[in-house]
């Protein structure tokens, strides 16, 4: 990514500083977090949850490191609506 290039991060400004202190339970019964689960502990043995909880929350940050561009050209290429509106604009 360019240095001139904004990313989701920049656009979003999240603090993650207290992340761990939120959501945990809330999230750990999310249908999709227990999936995610349950496929690393079928694939580790002694799989530590509370490390693998931890170590998402220090990469949060870095997967909104994204660019804003790549993330409205794929919308815009996927969307419905923005086709449609192409279209009557030919």
């Amino acid at each position: 990514m360019s240095n001139n290039s904004m990313a989701l991060y920049d656009l979003l400004k999240p603090d993650f500083k207290h992340a761990a202190i939120i959501g945990w339970k809330d999230a750990e019964t999310e249908a999709e977090l227990q999936k995610i689960r349950q496929s690393l502990e079928e694939e580790i043995d002694d799989l530590e949850w509370d490390s693998v909880k931890t170590e998402l929350y220090k990469q949060l940050d870095k997967l909104l490191n994204i660019s804003l561009g790549s993330v409205l050209a794929r919308a815009w290429v996927t969307s419905h609506q923005v086709k449609e509106v192409i279209k009557k604009t030919n």
